[in-house]
């Protein structure tokens, strides 16, 4: 057996059988006493999902401390998928057209961004209208002593 099984068990069956029942509680959970036993069960599954991120990432970590960082194959391959994961190699402009040139990308970017953060110069109107959707939370007291004097004691 191996010390993954010993240390941590055969996590993913639980995990099934904890969903499965939940999921026929939640169907029937209209007493109090359901209710408890739903949340419990959602406690019993946070757990166990928990319990499985963990088993993984020490898996990962094993397999990490194995090869390492020594310029091996292992790290050389690490390294390129996440220089992979991390590329923009085009972009969908707005009229449906892909963009893949370094240049035309970093300018759909730019242009992206300048047009989120740029005024449409709404009108007044428009501003009000907007302005007088919104609640006021502050009252016409604290109005009051934000504009009275202040006096130094």
């Amino acid at each position: 057996m191996s010390r993954g099984k010993r240390v941590f068990g055969h996590i993913p069956s639980p995990i099934k059988e904890v969903q499965r029942k939940l999921e026929g509680f939640k169907a029937n959970a209209n007493s109090i006493k359901r209710k408890d036993k739903v949340s419990a069960m959602e406690s019993e599954l946070d757990r166990l999902l928990a319990l499985e991120e963990y088993y993984w990432k020490q898996c990962s970590r094993v397999e990490w401390l194995k090869g390492g960082n020594k310029n091996t194959k292992l790290f050389h391959e690490k390294a390129s998928n996440r220089r992979r994961k991390n590329s923009i190699f085009g972009i969908l402009r707005g009229d449906g057209r892909w963009v893949t040139s370094k240049e035309k990308i970093t300018n759909e970017i730019f242009i992206s961004f300048a047009n989120a953060f740029t005024s449409s110069k709404p009108s007044e109107e428009a501003i009000s209208q907007v302005t007088n959707e919104v609640q006021c939370k502050v009252t016409e007291n604290m109005k009051d002593l934000l504009f009275s004097s202040f006096y130094s004691s």
